[in-house]
């Protein structure tokens, strides 16, 4: 008896584990290098500099792999205005929006992305329109935003499991999840301070 209970729960956890590597698949499926495509891992660039050089020489979808998810990144080279306030969430050591700023972990952007998704212009200080949410993460010099995208795609997945998986595709077009990278540039330095000058 014991040794079929110890079956039937690897079984589940089997099933489970296909379940949640088919929901990954279905929310970032992988892509393939095309004429309209490129695929980049973040291993493969030295910062941000290289990164915008590798994403704007050419006119094509950029997805940037992270864990094996395939994330669609528009670069700014490639948006035309600017972001509006009401519209962003930002992610930099903590992640922020108009009205509020939580540390940065899977719940809380979730926690910020249904709020941003779910106003529908309810609140004026928030967006009235989740197609036109933007999520901006920022990044040193040194490439170090691969966690931060790891974190906001299991907390997007997430958002998309809370549907009990209702057509994806639609929920995607729905609720689009937009991400773009900028880099954190530091103050410059303060001016020197003047010699004194001797009698």
């Amino acid at each position: 008896m014991k040794k079929i209970i110890l079956i039937i729960i690897g079984f589940v956890l089997v099933s489970c584990s296909k379940n949640e590597n088919s929901i990954k698949e279905k929310v970032f499926p992988l892509q393939v290098n095309s004429d309209s495509t490129r695929v980049i891992s973040l291993d493969t660039i030295k910062n941000i500099k290289h990164l915008e050089s590798v994403i704007c020489k050419e006119d094509k979808k950029t997805f940037i792999r992270v864990n094996q998810k395939d994330m669609f990144i528009y670069f700014p080279c490639k948006i035309k205005g600017c972001f509006w306030p009401i519209n962003v969430i930002r992610v930099k050591d903590k992640v922020e929006i108009s009205d509020t700023i939580l540390n940065f972990n899977v719940e809380n952007y979730k926690k910020l992305l249904k709020k941003q998704f779910f106003n529908k212009g309810k609140n004026p200080f928030l967006s009235n329109n989740p197609k036109r949410i933007f999520t901006v993460v920022y990044s040193k010099k040194e490439i170090d935003f691969k966690g931060k995208l790891d974190t906001i795609s299991e907390s997007y997945i997430s958002f998309i499991k809370d549907f009990n998986l209702k057509n994806i595709d639609s929920l995607k077009r729905s609720y689009p999840l937009h991400l773009s990278l900028m880099e954190i540039i530091p103050p410059p330095p303060p001016p020197p301070m003047p010699k004194e000058k001797n009698d």
